[in-house]
């Protein structure tokens, strides 16, 4: 008698956990193409440029799950934050690391 193969691949199948999107999103932060990398609109409140932060006003960030809000985030390169001033509209990316949310891109808004 021949095992069940079709059943016991659905009951296999079923027992696994189920893939997150997470899991299967293989676009890489870092590269520049996953969606955490994407452009974000903001407006700056303020620069800290002893702590590496800039504080902006900004929309959801569905990259690294964020709704709206104002908050300060560190900076990966300081050098980027030289010119900004409050009141600055800017276009930023920003990824995840660890708990944090580094902005790694920020530009002037045309």
């Amino acid at each position: 008698m021949k095992p069940p193969t079709a059943a016991l691949c659905a009951a296999f199948a079923l027992a696994l956990p189920a893939p997150t999107l997470a899991q299967h999103d293989h676009r890489s932060a870092s590269s520049g193409t996953g969606a955490a990398s994407a452009m974000a609109q903001g407006e700056v409140r303020n620069v800290d440029k002893s702590a590496k932060t800039v504080t902006l006003k900004h929309g959801p960030l569905p990259g690294v799950g964020m709704p709206s809000m104002t908050m300060a985030f560190p900076v990966a390169d300081p050098k980027q934050i030289g010119s900004l001033q409050p009141g600055d509209k800017v276009r930023f990316a920003a990824e995840k690391r660890g708990d944090t949310i580094v902005v790694t891109r920020i530009e002037k808004a045309p």
